[in-house]
């Protein structure tokens, strides 16, 4: 390998290439591209708009939401819009709060949808071992050992449904973000406690629970 004044003349060269090759594979995708509008063009289709339609898949929704009503908010501040009013700066609070209410609300429900399902999962898994293990004495204490947390699992899962229901209800607009966190609160409670005291109906599926009753809160 050679070098002139610290350079690898080979190195620089191979460099060069891979760059000259990628340029060419771009002028190629470029034409390819153009061929691709001139027929849909022939099939009467408007390019503008598809070039548009590209441009805003390649944005996220949440992103495309906030730029489509920060546009319209403009628009009409300066009356551009059919039949609007320029907007005042209460307005665009209330616009940009109502944009942060409905994003903080998707991201709640999917979240929700999401642990919901890993939490079945495990509850599926954690099914199968009683069925499979049912007789062994190990198994048995050490479920019973934990019967208080595997109890607080099957109560999430209730508690995740009604969250989900709470943040769909939202989403379509039947509630605010405070009605959602307090319903889900309710629910977890609600459900955990419920769980406390039907607990002795696992006694009778699995064998594992002793029944408790009343009697968890006496202790």
């Amino acid at each position: 390998m050679s070098y002139v004044g610290g350079v690898s003349k080979e190195q620089l060269k191979t460099i060069i290439e891979r760059i000259e090759r990628l340029e060419e594979e771009k002028a190629g995708l470029a034409s390819d591209i153009k061929e691709v509008y001139a027929e849909a063009r022939a099939n009467g289709y408007d390019v503008k708009t598809l070039r548009s339609v590209v441009k805003i898949r390649k944005i996220d929704f949440d992103d495309r939401q906030a730029q489509e009503e920060m546009l319209d908010l403009y628009l009409n501040a300066l009356g551009m819009l059919p039949g609007g009013t320029p907007a005042t700066s209460e307005d665009a609070a209330e616009k940009n709060r109502g944009h942060v209410r409905a994003r903080l609300i998707r991201n709640l429900y999917g979240w929700a949808s999401d642990i919901g399902s890993i939490l079945w999962a495990y509850v599926d898994h954690i099914l199968l071992l009683l069925k499979s293990l049912a007789d062994s004495q190990f198994w048995l204490n050490l479920l019973h050992k934990y019967k208080y947390w595997i109890v607080i699992l099957g109560a999430l899962l209730e508690g995740e449904m009604v969250l989900l229901l709470a943040g769909g209800a939202a989403f379509h607009g039947y509630m605010n973000v405070h009605m959602v966190m307090l319903i889900s609160f309710l629910g977890h409670y609600f459900t955990i406690t419920c769980y406390f005291y039907r607990t002795h109906l696992w006694k009778a599926s699995f064998k594992l629970f002793p029944p408790l009753g009343i009697s968890v809160f006496q202790r």
